[in-house]
């Protein structure tokens, strides 16, 4: 059964949405949907650069980019209830949290 609990406890992302807008990003910067493998080969070549700025920026101490704050603000909504969960009754539980993933 797919459960968030300990990624909510751990401050974890909860979606995969990182990686959705990446893949997103990655298939319309090449532009086309069959490419050549010597265009996909540059292609990689240039992304794998691209990461690897990021991990040395992310490694050097520059914070990521900043979320939304009403995202944040969700995300601290979301733990407060999930920390609380033994203390309150089920149908409260999930209401509450329904309250918070309706973006």
């Amino acid at each position: 059964m797919w459960n968030c609990y300990d990624s909510v406890i751990q401050d974890l992302p909860r979606t995969n949405n990182s990686v959705e807008g990446w893949h997103h990003a990655f298939n319309a910067a090449l532009g086309a949907n069959h490419v050549s493998i010597w265009k996909f080969i540059r292609f990689l070549k240039k992304e794998q650069v691209l990461q690897e700025v990021r991990l040395e920026k992310r490694l050097s101490g520059e914070s990521s980019p900043p979320r939304r704050k009403k995202y944040n603000d969700h995300d601290i909504k979301i733990k407060k209830i999930v920390e609380n969960c033994s203390e309150i009754p089920a149908a409260q539980y999930l209401r509450g949290l329904s309250y918070n993933i309706q973006y």
